[in-house]
């Protein structure tokens, strides 16, 4: 799919001449021209705006992918700690509910690529973090398997959009 570029139209002066002027910044960052270019961007600005970018963005990102990380791996860790006894699972109960969690996140990824056209993704990461903190913390009073597939199912679905929204 090609895209036209259209010139950008630089508004006529009451003398009835065009004002490149009015969309000239410090004659350094972004200037208008009425040819096939629509915007230049100065090299050293957009290299220090990227630089800023990646020093409040990644470090984020970084948590929030070592906390999905946490919450798929943490049920090794609560089975380990004694939860397959406390639940009475059996070793195939144990991974139903390991697996389970995958059934949601992969069935859901797709449709919530297709959301996030209509949901800015800022919000949808704000939403999805606190839901899925929510179920993580719902995790722990599990008193059965049902509960506990419930959870992994929640927890499935509310990570499903959660690489899509930060790519």
């Amino acid at each position: 799919m090609s895209h036209s570029t259209h010139p950008i139209e630089t508004p006529i002066n009451p003398d009835g001449k065009r004002d490149e002027e009015l969309f000239d910044i410090d004659n350094k960052s972004l200037k208008a021209v009425d040819n096939d270019a629509d915007v230049y961007v100065d090299p050293v600005i957009e290299k220090r705006i990227l630089r800023k970018l990646d020093y409040h963005l990644a470090p984020i990102f970084m948590s929030l992918y070592f906390l999905s990380y946490l919450n798929r791996s943490n049920i090794g860790n609560a089975a380990v700690a004694g939860m397959n006894d406390q639940l009475n699972l059996s070793p195939g109960d144990y991974s139903t509910a390991v697996s389970v969690f995958y059934a949601t996140y992969v069935g859901l990824i797709f449709p919530i690529v297709l959301a996030l056209r209509k949901i800015k993704p800022h919000r949808a990461i704000t939403v999805m973090s606190i839901a899925w903190s929510l179920v993580t913390i719902g995790t722990a009073f599990c008193k059965s398997y049902g509960a506990l597939v419930a959870c992994r199912l929640l927890l499935g679905a509310c990570e499903a959009g959660f690489f899509p929204c930060i790519s």
